[in-house]
Formats: C-alpha cells, sequence, structure tokens
C-alpha cells in the first residue's frame, strides 16, 4: 500500500476510527481485523465449546485472520510457534474450525492504491446482487 492502511479515509472517518467504533458490539474483549467480526462472526461464536470461527475465502478456504478465537486457543497457538508451524491455516484444523456461510464480498483485500480505489468505488456504486 505504500502506507499505514488504518489511516486511509473511510466513510468520512479513518479506518481505524470505524473499526474501533464497531468494537463495543464484540463480547468480551477483542482484537478485530475487520467489521465482519463484531457482526457475523460474533454471532457465530455464541455456542459453546467452539474455539475457532472463521470466515470462508473466496475459494472456500478459512480466512484466519477473519475469525474469532477463544482465548483457550492461546496454548496451541504458542506450541505452534515454538515448533516453527506458522501456516495459519493448518493451526486453523488443529483448533476444530467452524466455518459459517458469509458473503465473500465482506472479505476483499486491499493491498495496494488501484485496490483501495476500486474497494471505494464498489462502496459508492455497490454491484447488483440479483
Amino acid at each position: 500500500m505504500g502506507r499505514n492502511k488504518a489511516l486511509l479515509p473511510f466513510r468520512g472517518i479513518t479506518l481505524v476510527e470505524h473499526v474501533a467504533g464497531i468494537v463495543p458490539e464484540a463480547p468480551g474483549s477483542a482484537t478485530l481485523i475487520g467489521d465482519i467480526l463484531a457482526r457475523l462472526l460474533r454471532r457465530a461464536a455464541a455456542p459453546v465449546g467452539i474455539d475457532c470461527i472463521a470466515a470462508a475465502g473466496p475459494d472456500g478456504d478459512p480466512e484466519p485472520l477473519c475469525a474469532v478465537y477463544h482465548r483457550r486457543c492461546v496454548l496451541s497457538v504458542a506450541r505452534a510457534i515454538r515448533d516453527n508451524r506458522l501456516k495459519m491455516k493448518s493451526l486453523l484444523v488443529e483448533l476444530g474450525i467452524k466455518i459459517p456461510p458469509v458473503d465473500t464480498s465482506a472479505l476483499t483485500n486491499v493491498n495496494t492504491p488501484a485496490e483501495w480505489a476500486e474497494f471505494e468505488a464498489k462502496l459508492v456504486r455497490p454491484e447488483k446482487v440479483i
């Protein structure tokens, strides 16, 4: 991107301000990567006994950064780091992941100014879904 994504303008404020405004909707303490965790995944995380819930990306694979992790996951994550097993998608399988249905358009990845401009244009002129 060439600059801090958190400071990108989004709906009249910075992206980080937008996310900070959503955090109070999450139960307990939360670290959010995007507003999908605060809404859709939070609802799916309600059942007891589920350690990890992640949205599926466009290819159907779980998106580890768009996920809700129970604090019980800390020991598994620490072991994975200690053992140099750093592939998050492998860790998700170990954690017994649940993947709820999520609109994949909410998982847009933007890493360049051109991708950000395309993302913003879609917000202004959303595509019609039939």
